[in-house]
């Protein structure tokens, strides 16, 4: 980690510190101190330099251990035209070569234990003590590291390899999902079940929620007479799963849902006090307050990460007012489901409204620029062109499937070879043929596929050994090979081979970061734009630069799949730089 241990420090070290604040040549230090031989092996003056500079940091973290930054600051100053200064680091140094040093402790900041650099990345990440960096790296696992920036795989290994050494004098541990024993994250379903009651501190995922007898909604205030109930559901909880089980476990929807469930019905345990089947109105219009500030935030908030780790919150901040209206939208939906089937008397959401009325949830404006999309193609184009570049052919051709075809990220998971079909004759142009594709609502739908996809799906499939022309069927994007965890394992078992939306995503964002890495530094605020690239964004760019080259809406709307023209009448409102430029012809007049 770029210091010295500082209980590794010898009586040569704190010798050869000692002379190197009297000003001895640094060679003489090397050889009578150090045990090196300045004349074998290219040793130069300044790496000698620097490994004394190790050892004294390494003393002023000592010092600080101690308590005492006078020491401390005796040794960091440049002493090297001050007598007295001298005199002071020499005192110094003797002092602390008695003092020893310290064990650590939770409370104590990183920098008294870690070199500088890396002190000041894990502070900025706001990892201030030994404590906080602990905790970090047990709620998020072993890919903790990635949200502290500029800390890489190998400094996360070391640090993680320190904090086990010194678990016994820290009296914290690592959990085996930090250290990699066993080196699989835990599975779905593999949580120890957790009974959920009123003014519980944690919230546990729907799969390991259990609930207290009292309030599993047995005896819901609002539950309808079992003689006319067409579930077999004998609590809230299985109700739940009941109307989840519409959906494919697993896809999509099937997870917004889920994770609307859980919120509701952990709020209205655990905040409420009730059974789900017994809340009223007035709790519901609570709940919609609550969207907007979920308290307390150590509770019900926390980053994004695996749902199977302790730092696993069902929020990760206050819902946006689009957010709420869809949250609403959902859970009516579903206390509707379980009305009609005779498991609750009455929709508790029926007359409940969002707070903040909202147009049509399409971000348009995360479209990417024509210009910038004609860059990140040409850079695409050539990177892909390396025989060792496999994986940027993936991301190759998923990105140029989702943008000049428009289907979400979940379609272009599931799109398979058997839905192709070649229109040469078409007339159109650049457009190759045709893909089927079942979205949203079940509904199926065409959608167009250019002559560049297909030749970037052609390679990625001669990748993955396979003949894209010759095969009647298979997933258009897959994985070329699986990761080694148990996870990828059960995912195979289950004859599941294509990529997860959360696997296509990354992929989409590592190409995204790689683009923008290239770009020249001068460009920063495009560089952001490029780096910030996401799967739905390429989608809203097929919106935005259809719209610009004059297809018609209704043309639009059938190849998005939107159930409203409203909806797809967004990518056809004018830019900002377009309403700008054209208004101001009224001004030249």
């Amino acid at each position: 980690m770029g210091t010295v241990n500082p209980s590794a420090l010898t009586r040569g070290h704190h010798a050869a510190l000692r002379a190197y604040v009297q000003g001895v040549p640094l060679p003489v230090i090397a050889e009578r101190y150090l045990g090196l031989d300045p004349d074998e092996g290219g040793l130069e003056g300044r790496l000698i330099q620097s490994e004394i500079l190790k050892v004294r940091h390494a003393l002023v973290q000592r010092a600080h251990q101690h308590g005492q930054p006078a020491l401390a600051e005796a040794l960091s100053q440049d002493v090297r035209h001050s007598n007295a200064g001298m005199d002071r680091a020499i005192a110094a140094i003797h002092a602390l070569e008695r003092l020893g040093t310290m064990r650590p402790a939770l409370a104590h900041p990183v920098e008294w234990w870690f070199a500088p650099a890396l002190s000041l990345r894990l502070r900025r990440a706001g990892l201030t003590t030994l404590g906080a960096l602990t905790q970090h790296c047990n709620d998020r696992g072993r890919g903790w590291w990635r949200r502290v920036p500029r800390v890489g795989a190998q400094a996360a290994g070391a640090i993680v390899a320190w904090l086990r050494s010194h678990e016994t004098d820290l009296g914290a541990l690592l959990g085996a999902h930090v250290t990699g024993e066993p080196p699989a994250l835990a599975l779905p379903g593999s949580c120890a079940p957790v009974v959920i009651d009123a003014g519980a501190l944690a919230v546990p995922p729907l799969e390991a929620m259990r609930l207290a007898g009292a309030l599993d909604g047995s005896a819901g205030r609002n539950r309808a007479p079992a003689e006319r109930c067409m579930l077999t559901a004998r609590d809230d909880y299985e109700a739940l799963l009941t109307w989840l089980s519409l959906w494919p476990a697993g896809s999509h929807t099937w997870r917004a849902y889920r994770k609307e469930t859980e919120r509701f019905l952990a709020w209205a345990i655990i905040e409420r006090g009730k059974a789900l089947s017994s809340l009223m109105t007035e709790d519901c219009i609570a709940y919609r307050d609550f969207l907007a500030d979920p308290q307390p935030a150590t509770r019900w908030c926390g980053p994004m990460v695996s749902r199977w780790l302790p730092g696993w919150r069902p929020f990760q901040a206050p819902l946006s007012p689009a957010s709420q209206k869809y949250t609403l939208t959902v859970l009516r939906a579903c206390c509707e489901f379980l009305m009609r089937q005779g498991y609750l008397y009455a929709n508790p959401w029926d007359g409940v409204r969002e707070r903040v009325r909202t147009a049509p949830h399409i971000q348009a404006e995360k479209a990417l620029p024509a210009d910038l999309w004609q860059r990140f193609r040409i850079w695409l184009d050539a990177a892909a062109r390396d025989s060792e570049a496999a994986q940027v052919r993936v991301a190759r051709a998923a990105i140029l499937l989702l943008r000049d075809s428009g289907v979400r990220l979940g379609e272009a998971c599931r799109a398979d070879r058997a839905g192709l079909e070649p229109l040469p004759d078409c007339g159109a142009g650049g457009v190759w043929g045709e893909l089927t594709i079942v979205g949203k609502r079940n509904k199926v739908r065409g959608v167009p596929l250019s002559h560049d996809a297909v030749e970037a799906l052609r390679a990625h499939w001669r990748d993955r050994g396979e003949d894209f022309d010759r095969s009647p069927d298979g997933l258009l994007l897959a994985p070329l090979a699986r990761p080694a965890t148990a996870r990828a394992r059960a995912k195979e078992e289950r004859g599941e081979r294509g990529y997860g939306s959360s696997g296509l995503h990354h992929v989409i964002v590592r190409a995204a970061e790689a683009f923008a890495e290239d770009m020249a530094a001068e460009e920063g605020a495009l560089v952001q734009r490029a780096r910030g690239t996401r799967a739905h964004a390429l989608r809203h760019s097929f919106g935005v630069h259809a719209a610009d080259a004059g297809v018609p809406v209704d043309v639009l709307q059938a190849i998005l799949g939107h159930a409203s023209m409203a909806t797809t009448t967004i990518y056809t409102q004018p830019g900002r730089k377009r309403r700008l430029r054209e208004i101001g012809k009224l001004y030249r007049h």
